[in-house]
Order: C-alpha cells, then structure tokens, then sequence
C-alpha cells in the first residue's frame, strides 16, 4: 500500500467513475484500474461493486474512504509543516533560566512572543545550576537562557533584559540605624550634603577600596554604639 493508491482509491471513491477519477488524477482508466485492484488485494477486502454501467462503494469500502481521506490528510499537513520548519528554520524554542527570570520575565516574553509566532513551539528546560546554562547553549541542548550574569564569547550573545535593586532594610533598634555610613545610597534620613560627600566620595574609589571604607566605617560606628 502507498499513498498513490490511496489517492486513486478516493477519487474513484468521489466520482464513483474510474474514466473521471483517471482525468483528474492524470491517469489513465487501465493504470487506475490496476492500482485499485492492487490495493484491494494488499487490503484482503473489495473496496468497490463494477458494473459496465456504474460503480459503487462496498460496505468495507465506505468505511475504508474515511480513513484514507484522514491519512492523506495527515500527511499533507506533515509535508506543509516540514516545509514550513525549513524555510523558516524556526518552530521548537527550548529556554532555560534561573528561578527568578521564569518567574518574572519569561510569562511576559512569552505573551508577546506569542502574538507574533504563534505557531512556534516553546519548551522550559530545567537547568539545576546557573553555570550550567552556557554549556546547554553550547551544546544546542537549549536555545535561549535567562541568567544573572552576562555572557560574551564566540557562541553566546547576552543582552541587559531587567535590573534589580539591592536594599538594605534595619530595625530601628539596630545600632546601625543611628549610623552614618557612606553607602551610596538614597535614605531619605540622609542629609543631601551626607549624601552628595558619599556619592564623590564612592565615585573616585574602585569597588574594593569602597567595601574597605564602609566596613571599617561601620566597624567604627559599632564601637561607638
């Protein structure tokens, strides 16, 4: 059985005329005839009752022409989706991410991705460490990542989605609260000359020799308190 006979089958099943059924096929009426008998014999059952005057469906063969109607259905959306796949070269997206990003990031990236391909599969991969992530990329085990970090080499391109700021929260009993250490920060119990010395201050130092300043500032402070 191949799907030429199963295209003769249907149409002689449609026109219930073989010389019809070869015209639209492009066949003619004995190389139509011989392809039914083929399949009839490949299938054990007698598709169609012939007479010289009319053709007709056996009760085997009503209920044969359904499913060879769905299967060459089936295949033709196959062949328009493999189509489809190679000249767009884009219809499965596997993404990968750490926690915060899939929670945060991603169902909105999704939304708007969906509204303009929305035929396109998309796959979340679980990656239990964020230094894995670039060795999925590497290996095409995974096509986007979401990660802290960026990322820059010959095969990975990062690019800046979202920022967070990082907050330092004290109770008003903590003897750090009565402190005035120049983190660069915006308190807004911090004077803005506090403030303004604190920025000039940080500016010209790497972040090393600020970390210094401030834990010995803060050390400071603890004694005093």
């Amino acid at each position: 059985m191949d799907i030429r006979q199963l295209e003769c089958f249907v149409a002689v099943a449609e026109e219930l005329h073989f010389r019809r059924a070869g015209e639209r096929l492009g066949l003619s009426q004995s190389a139509l005839s011989e392809r039914v008998s083929a399949l009839e014999q490949d299938l054990g059952a007698r598709l169609f009752f012939r007479t010289t005057r009319q053709v007709s469906l056996t009760q085997a063969g009503s209920e044969f022409v359904v499913d060879a109607k769905r299967i060459l259905a089936d295949i033709e959306k196959s062949v328009s989706n493999v189509r489809h796949t190679a000249e767009s070269d884009l219809r499965h997206i596997r993404i990968s991410g750490v926690d915060e990003a899939i929670s945060m990031l991603l169902p909105r990236a999704l939304l708007a991705f969906r509204r303009t391909d929305p035929t396109v599969h998309v796959q979340i991969l679980e990656v239990s460490s964020s230094g894995q992530h670039s060795q999925e990329l590497m290996a095409h085990r995974t096509d986007v990542a979401f990660v802290r970090t960026a990322q820059e080499d010959d095969f990975i391109t990062s690019e800046l989605l979202h920022q967070q700021p990082v907050l330092v929260i004290l109770a008003d009993t903590n003897p750090l609260f009565r402190c005035r250490i120049p983190f660069p920060c915006r308190d807004r119990r911090a004077t803005d000359r506090g403030v303004s010395q604190t920025r000039a201050a940080n500016s010209a130092r790497g972040p090393m020799e600020r970390f210094s300043q401030n834990w010995r500032a803060t050390k400071h402070c603890l004694r005093d308190h």
